[in-house]
């Protein structure tokens, strides 16, 4: 998985948190544990990001932010090994609350 992709399933599990929704047993415990291993790597991600990215970006000349977008651009394309917990189809049983956007949401921890 891709920095980046790790960034936006980060994003997408935490709207589904604030949804605050009833969810069976195992997928509540797949979400948050699956959270707190992207969490993990994401703070690399950032600690590398601010050593690349400074806080005066915008006073840059186009050069230099053209160079820094390089660099963020290859951090953000770095492959992460991250050991996604995996849940099935029937752990879901008649969960009647997740809609088919929360299930795309979920896909990369849903195994055949």
């Amino acid at each position: 998985m891709k920095n980046m992709e790790i960034i936006n399933n980060i994003n997408a599990l935490n709207v589904l948190i604030e949804k605050d929704m009833a969810l069976p047993v195992k997928v509540g415990y797949a979400i948050n544990r699956n959270l707190k291993k992207l969490m993990a790597e994401y703070s690399i991600f950032e600690e590398e990001r601010k050593k690349i990215v400074p806080t005066d970006y915008e006073k840059k000349t186009e050069e230099e932010k053209k160079e820094i977008d390089v660099k963020f651009n290859e951090l953000a394309n770095i492959e992460v090994d991250v050991e996604i917990y995996k849940i099935r189809l029937d752990d879901f049983g008649t969960c009647d609350s997740l809609s088919a956007r929360d299930m795309l949401i979920l896909d990369f921890m849903i195994e055949d």
